[in-house]
């Protein structure tokens, strides 16, 4: 599942706005509107229709876990100018309070990809659908 939120909902920064923006944004508490195009909708209704999919694209802060949080929008505008090297930025060590909400590591790839893999029930499913 976070595979597909991730190409259908990627974080993008938008220069006009100078903030960062979820493409295609279903978020509950979406401010920005992005435009989508019908055919998008259409398909965006039917994955809605299964509920783990519907709660990790419109709650922001399990989306955020799978396309990573926004960075301030100062960082943000000199990364797309290429003023900042992205790699060259320190990520913050994970601590009690923020290990839940913090974007995944690499190290962690493996559980976060054993935990995507259940099912509403936590039945785990089959890597073949």
């Amino acid at each position: 599942l976070g595979a597909i939120a991730m190409f259908r909902h990627p974080l993008v920064y938008d220069p006009i706005l100078g903030v960062h923006v979820v493409a295609n944004d279903v978020c509950e508490d979406c401010d920005v509107v992005t435009p989508a195009s019908r055919s998008f909708l259409t398909d965006e209704r039917i994955l809605m229709e299964y509920q783990p999919y519907r709660d990790l694209v419109t709650k922001r802060e399990l989306l955020y876990e799978v396309v990573g949080a926004p960075f301030d929008p100062e960082t943000a505008k000199g990364i797309a100018e290429g003023l900042i090297d992205p790699r060259q930025l320190q990520v913050p060590e994970p601590t009690q309070s923020n290990t839940s909400k913090a974007a995944p590591h690499r190290e962690n790839a493996a559980t976060q990809e054993d935990e995507c893999l259940r099912d509403e029930v936590g039945e785990h499913v089959s890597r073949d659908l």
